[in-house]
């Protein structure tokens, strides 16, 4: 197994961990509270940020193409949906939301385009092999 997989597999893990941490243990306790806690929907901002990297890192650790974008974006719902579900379960106690699984797809969305675009303008810079063909380039 490859490091870039690696990798990915890993950050699933850690979105699991992230979405499935029982509300007791992360509750802050009576008092001042930390400044970037009050930033309104910090809970969104942070779903569309661990699922962009979800795709990027999945974009990275397959070989390319369409079955790749369509294997990343079906795999990403299919976390989503799932992690907001448990997290209905009594004993994580927090909300499934259908508003948080829609931006973990446009996380998902945004990472595939993010890699788009490094692998069109920086592919040769950050990783050989990773650009794609310009078009003249082809002829």
């Amino acid at each position: 197994m490859g490091t870039r997989r690696l990798a990915a597999i890993l950050w699933v893990f850690v979105i699991l961990l992230l979405c499935w941490t029982p509300r007791i243990w992360i509750e802050a306790p009576q008092g001042p509270r930390f400044f970037l806690l009050e930033i309104p929907h910090l809970d969104k901002i942070v779903h569309l940020g661990i699922f962009t990297v979800f795709a990027l890192l999945w974009m990275h650790a397959l070989p390319g193409g369409h079955k790749s974008i369509l294997f990343v974006v079906a795999f990403g719902l299919g976390l989503a949906v799932v992690t907001e579900i448990v997290q209905n379960v009594p004993i994580i106690n927090r909300q499934g939301d259908f508003v948080d699984g829609t931006v973990d797809l446009l996380g998902v969305l945004l990472g595939i385009a993010a890699y788009k675009i490094q692998a069109r303008y920086l592919g040769n810079f950050l990783s050989p092999g990773l650009a794609v063909p310009r078009e003249r380039e082809l002829a």
